[in-house]
């Protein structure tokens, strides 16, 4: 039995060693071959205690008288002068020896005391030491089993027998992914922890290749084993549907048993993906970075016009004048309509109907010259062609695995104005009247025109 790393007979040593009381009185405790015999003699060792506190008064008269008399304060050796353990005599041993009528030798009480906490290393036994040790040539005793010849630590009865736990697996991948080099078709082993890809020498001659390059590299696999390649070479290797060019070590015959072993240098060129269906390479997807718009115009454009209706009984309520801008504004504005002008976008106009210009900002900070539409958006007929829901495109997206994003530049745009309802489009700035031949945004109608000109296209 263990604790942690300390074994049952040094724990019990060391609790021994632990107890302020002379030796003599705690040799009950030694000699215990586990724990459990431990206990029981620690609480004989305790009732000898209680005993003992009680009849104190009567120890220590007793005690007194032995202090008193130097007849007491010395005992007898059991071995002869010769034999004595050095280790035990002070400096002058003519001090601490007293010779007795029996030709012995007797030690001081002080000299008693110095040794008395010390014990056999041998076989654990307080009354002499290793040196003087009958059970010398039978070797180490054990404190755990009490048999000579063998240590608590190397017992068997301290050693627990391990668990071994299995799992099963019921995994059975695609593992038969069919491997061409240079079209001879070859027995392949897919492993992610090879760093490149190997082939067998018997493989590399019925290529014919013209070339093997020298490769001073050492391969290292499972045990630590070291392996030399002959070589490599350029090869061409295709895997299912997925095509790559590699470098390709050549190892000899009895290094692997497949014919080739592909590595990470071939899967990283692909998309690797490993399921329950065994394994799976495939072309990477090329990914597209942001570009900025394009200045370019349609050529061709769908024919669609809108037409604005508006209620004969609504009076002429939209006349507004130009609003005052800033300086920097009205630069603004005045190049966005030059520009409109010039692709065809706006036209001059003599309209009695008018609305404002305002400048807003978009997402990305830019400033977009728009036409104030409000009044004019009271007093159109609406258009209630409907508009498709965000939550049912986002449902129809699933199981897509490439996502584009493509923003349409100056989308209403490319949808025609009726010649009848260009007027009621008509705007001013501080430079004249003009009115759109394309719906313009911020018309209550645009969003719902364009779109029905998209269905129309797709």
């Amino acid at each position: 039995m263990q604790f942690g790393e300390i074994e049952a007979a040094a724990l019990m040593h060391y609790v021994i060693k632990g107890i302020n009381d002379r030796q003599e009185n705690k040799t009950i405790l030694y000699g215990c071959k586990n724990l459990f015999e431990f206990k029981e003699k620690f609480k004989v060792y305790e009732v000898i205690k209680s005993d003992y506190a009680k009849s104190k008064g009567g120890f220590d008269k007793t005690k007194a008288r032995y202090d008193s008399n130097p007849r007491f304060n010395s005992f007898d050796k059991l071995k002869p002068k010769q034999e004595h353990d050095d280790r035990f005599n002070s400096k002058n041993e003519s001090a601490n020896k007293v010779k007795s009528s029996g030709g012995f030798e007797r030690m001081k009480y002080s000299n008693f005391e110095s040794r008395k906490n010390k014990f056999c290393f041998n076989c654990g036994d307080p009354t002499h030491i290793s040196r003087f040790c009958v059970h010398k040539d039978k070797g180490f005793k054990c404190f755990e089993c009490g048999v000579f010849g063998n240590k608590a630590s190397e017992c068997d009865k301290t050693k627990s027998k391990p668990e071994v736990a299995t799992l099963d697996v019921k995994f059975e991948p695609r593992l038969d992914n069919k491997v061409t080099i240079e079209d001879i078709s070859v027995n392949s082993l897919i492993h992610t922890g090879s760093q490149a890809i190997l082939l067998r020498k018997s493989v590399f001659d019925k290529l014919n290749m013209c070339k093997l390059y020298p490769l001073n590299l050492s391969l290292s696999g499972f045990g630590k084993c070291k392996v030399n390649p002959l070589g490599y070479f350029k090869g061409n290797i295709k895997i299912d549907d997925f095509k790559c060019n590699a470098d390709i070590c050549v190892v000899e015959n009895n290094v692997m048993s497949y014919d080739v072993i592909v590595g990470m240098n071939v899967l990283m060129q692909g998309e690797t993906v490993i399921n329950e269906n065994g394994i799976v390479i495939k072309e990477k997807f090329q990914r597209i970075e942001e570009v900025d718009s394009l200045s370019v115009l349609p050529i061709d454009i769908t024919p669609n016009e809108v037409q604005l209706n508006i209620g004969p009984d609504v009076p002429n309520i939209f006349k507004d004048k130009p609003r005052r801008l800033p300086f920097s504004k009205k630069k603004i504005v005045q190049t966005q309509v030059a520009e409109w002008l010039q692709q065809g976008i706006v036209e001059p106009c003599s309209s009695e109907y008018s609305s404002p210009v305002v400048i807003v900002r978009k997402k990305d900070g830019t400033p977009r010259v728009c036409i104030d539409y409000r009044k004019l958006n009271k007093v159109v007929v609406k258009d209630r062609f409907p508009l498709p829901l965000i939550e049912d495109i986002l449902d129809r997206l699933q199981g897509s695995r490439v996502f584009s994003t493509i923003d349409l530049k100056n989308a209403f745009f490319h949808v025609d104005v009726n010649k009848d309802s260009r007027k009621y489009t008509s705007f001013v700035t501080h430079e004249g009247q003009y009115q759109f031949l394309q719906i313009p945004f911020l018309l209550c109608n645009s969003p719902a025109v364009f779109q029905r000109y998209i269905n129309t296209i797709f």
